[in-house]
């Protein structure tokens, strides 16, 4: 018999990491996605005094040559629910974000980014620390 599931998330979903860290002592990045050698895809938020922007990224290994253009990128919309105002290195970050959002890329492509769940993190120092 089959197996039955109740969540809505792609296959995929369950290779997702979720990191927060600190950068310019004071802005909060929460990134989720996959990040790899040869590529990866996901989402940053940047939190700072209550506010936050949320920004897709996706890239590859594949090296373009000749004329790129500015990826430009715009946010249809966005929520993030955090647990607390305020976080310090070693807190627990429990959340929630609803958001979608376009990227024109380097080579003049549409990138349609959404993201719609719960995560959670250990607060780091910096991105690469464990």
């Amino acid at each position: 018999m089959g197996e039955k599931h109740n969540r809505q998330d792609s296959l995929n979903s369950s290779y997702n990491t979720c990191t927060a860290y600190f950068s310019k002592s004071d802005t909060l990045h929460i990134d989720i996605g996959l990040r790899g050698l040869l590529g990866g895809w996901g989402f940053d938020i940047s939190y700072q005094n209550k506010r936050f922007n949320t920004e897709g990224y996706k890239y590859s290994d594949v090296v373009y040559q000749g004329k790129l253009d500015k990826p430009q990128h715009w946010v249809i919309h966005q929520q993030l629910t955090l647990d607390m105002p305020g976080y310090k290195v070693g807190d627990s970050l429990y959340g929630y974000i609803d958001f979608k959002a376009m990227e024109r890329n380097e080579l003049g492509d549409t990138i349609v980014y959404t993201g719609k769940g719960k995560f959670r993190a250990k607060v780091k120092n910096d991105r690469f620390n464990n």
